[in-house]
C-alpha cells in the first residue's frame, strides 16, 4: 500500500505558504484565496481547494475510510487549521445560494471536528469526548469559532445546519463525527455545485458499507447517527428512517429492508479515524555459527 507521508519537504513547504497566506488575509482583503469565485456563470462560491489539499495530504484511504494522520497534523498541521478556520470565519456568505451556504457550513463543521480532535485529545476512543446526540461531549460543546460575533461550538453549527435544511436527510452523511461508526470524512470539500451530489454519493457508500446496516429478527439495526438526527431530518419517524436507508441501499439490502417491521439502534464504534503508519520491518542478520563442525571449524 502506498502511504502519503506529510513529512515530505515539498508538501510542508506548500502548506506553510498556504498558512502564511491565510494568516495575512481578511474577509475584505484576500490575496491568495478569493472571497468568492464563480464555478459557473450562475453559482458564486468560496474557494475550498486548500481545505481539500490539506485533507488529502494528511489522510490515507483504508478499508473505505478516510483516516487522518493525526500525529502529523499535531506536529505540522495546526498553523494551517488555525489560519483556515479564521479564513472561513471571516467570509460573508449572504450572496451564496442555498447549496452554497450548506456547503460552507458543512465544511466548517468538518474542519472543526478535525481541529478539535487534534487539539483536545490523543485518545483513540472518543466516546467520552464526542458523547451522543442528546448528551454531546466537550469536543462538540466547547466554543470553537467566532462567526459574526458569536462564539460557536460544533453543536451550534450542526443545529444551524439541521434547522436550515430539514428537507435534506442526506445531511447525515455530511456531518463528520470523527469516529469509525459514523460516515467517512469527505476527501473533497463541499461546494455549491457538488454538495447534493456529494451527499448522495456518501449516503450510498455509508448505507452499503460492511457492518453499518444489519437485519436481525425483522428489525433493521442502525448506527446511532440516525437516531441523533431523526427528529430534525426524519420527523422523529422510524419508518421514515427505514425508507430513507432503503432508497440508498443496493438491491439485496433494499429487498430485506422492505420486509422489516422496526428499527433498533446499536452501539457506535467510537474509535477515531486515525492513521497509524505500519512499523518498518526489521531484517535480522543471521550470524554464522562457530565451532560446530564442517568446513573451517
Amino acid at each position: 500500500m502506498k502511504y502519503r507521508y506529510i513529512a515530505s519537504a515539498v508538501l510542508l513547504t506548500t502548506l506553510g505558504s498556504m498558512t502564511t497566506a491565510f494568516a495575512q488575509t481578511s474577509s475584505t482583503s484576500l490575496t491568495t484565496v478569493p472571497a468568492a469565485t464563480t464555478q459557473t456563470a450562475s453559482i458564486p462560491d468560496l474557494d475550498y481547494s486548500a481545505m481539500t489539499q490539506f485533507i488529502r495530504s494528511f489522510s490515507v484511504e483504508e478499508r473505505g475510510r478516510t483516516n487522518i494522520f493525526y500525529k502529523a497534523v499535531r506536529s505540522d498541521g495546526k498553523p494551517f487549521l488555525n489560519a483556515y478556520a479564521k479564513y472561513l470565519a471571516g467570509q460573508d456568505i449572504t450572496d451564496l445560494n442555498r447549496d452554497g451556504q450548506l456547503a460552507y457550513w458543512l465544511n466548517v463543521q468538518n474542519l472543526l471536528v478535525i481541529k478539535a480532535i487534534t487539539e483536545d485529545t490523543k485518545k483513540t476512543n472518543l466516546k467520552k469526548f464526542r458523547g451522543t446526540g442528546d448528551a454531546p461531549g466537550t469536543l462538540w460543546t466547547n466554543p470553537r469559532i467566532m462567526i459574526d460575533g458569536v462564539n460557536l461550538s460544533i453543536v451550534d453549527i450542526e443545529n444551524k445546519i439541521t434547522d436550515g435544511w430539514k428537507d435534506t436527510p442526506n445531511l447525515v452523511y455530511g456531518l463528520y463525527q470523527g469516529v469509525k461508526g459514523g460516515p467517512r470524512l469527505h476527501r473533497a470539500s463541499f461546494t455549491a455545485a457538488n454538495v447534493q451530489e456529494q451527499l448522495a454519493k456518501a449516503a450510498k457508500l455509508y448505507v452499503n458499507a460492511n457492518g453499518i446496516i444489519k437485519i436481525r429478527n425483522k428489525k433493521v439495526h442502525v448506527m446511532p447517527v440516525y437516531e441523533w438526527y431523526k427528529a430534525d431530518l426524519f420527523g422523529a419517524d422510524d419508518q421514515a428512517v427505514i425508507d430513507h436507508i432503503r432508497s440508498h441501499a443496493k438491491a439485496n439490502l433494499a429487498y430485506e429492508l422492505s420486509q422489516v417491521r422496526g428499527l433498533k439502534v446499536v452501539k457506535l464504534n467510537y474509535r477515531t479515524d486515525n492513521f497509524v503508519p505500519p512499523k518498518p520491518q526489521v531484517t535480522q542478520r543471521i550470524q554464522p555459527s562457530r565451532g560446530t563442525g564442517g568446513f573451517g571449524s
